[in-house]
């Protein structure tokens, strides 16, 4: 009897040990899957210009995280914070805090092949679309939609620059 009370009492010393383990195990598990069909977009990018630079970092638990900046004589005229990340239905949503505005307008991904992705909110003013498309070093983007009744879009083609270039 004495021996089954202390093998219980090393049962009970050890349960804590046993989930701190385990809590630490948890930690180390991989982050939550990241949005793979858009990890093309990952590095910087700007045009030929070097106005127009859009950056991204590689993703990490489930999200990836981007900036946008378009500068026009030397001076800084749009910018955007941008996030692509699993919504609460798991979908795919690109999020765009326009000049830092709160909250971000979101996107849902509505199709997506390789090296190219389209994000769709038809209920936002404009865009209602915003398209990637790598081919070869160069990121074409596009945004589209209807503007006061008629149909609108830009574009701008982007090629593969160092981080932090500096133009």
């Amino acid at each position: 009897m004495r021996w089954l009370a202390a093998a219980v009492a090393l049962v009970l010393a050890s349960l804590p040990s046993a989930f701190a383990q385990q809590g630490e195990e948890m930690l180390d598990e991989e982050p939550a899957p990241h949005p793979s069909p858009v990890a093309f977009l990952v590095g910087s990018w700007a045009d030929a210009a070097g106005e127009v630079e859009e950056h991204w970092i590689p993703p990490k638990a489930g999200a990836m995280l981007g900036v946008n900046r378009t500068v026009k004589g030397g001076k800084m005229v749009f910018f955007e914070y941008l996030r692509i990340e699993l919504d609460e239905q798991g979908r795919i949503v690109y999020r765009a805090s326009l000049m830092g505005l709160a909250p971000p307008v979101t996107f849902t991904l509505v199709s997506h092949a390789e090296n190219q992705a389209t994000f769709e909110n038809l209920a936002h003013d404009f865009p209602q679309r915003i398209h990637y498309k790598l081919v070869g070093d160069e990121l074409q983007m596009r945004i589209e939609g209807v503007e006061n009744g008629a149909a609108k879009s830009s574009e701008w083609v982007l090629h593969r620059v160092e981080p932090c270039a500096g133009k």
